[in-house]
């Protein structure tokens, strides 16, 4: 189309053009766009109460707590013994 000249076409072949234009270009985004990967529990409610249950001491959280804290006391304890023979490590 040209400046200046009359378009002959009738509104319905142009109304036409135009859908199917439209209908590719929309099909092209569609491909070219990454699909989102939707995340659930990250909203802020969650969150806060997340926090707050952290502070939290319970039974089983303080049996944790114990039982990694004696897990530390015996790996010190093996630390400071010298290993006697080569093979005495694989034991």
């Amino acid at each position: 189309n040209f400046i200046g000249n009359v378009d002959t076409y009738d509104k319905d072949v142009i109304a036409e053009e135009r859908r199917l234009a439209r209908e590719e270009n929309l099909t092209e985004r569609q491909r070219q766009k990454k699909e989102k990967r939707h995340a659930r529990g990250r909203d802020r409610a969650g969150k806060r109460y997340k926090k707050k249950q952290f502070n939290v001491i319970e039974e089983r959280k303080e049996d944790a707590r114990r039982h990694i804290a004696g897990k530390k006391e015996d790996k010190e304890d093996k630390e400071d013994k010298e290993p006697v023979g080569v093979l005495d490590r694989f034991r």
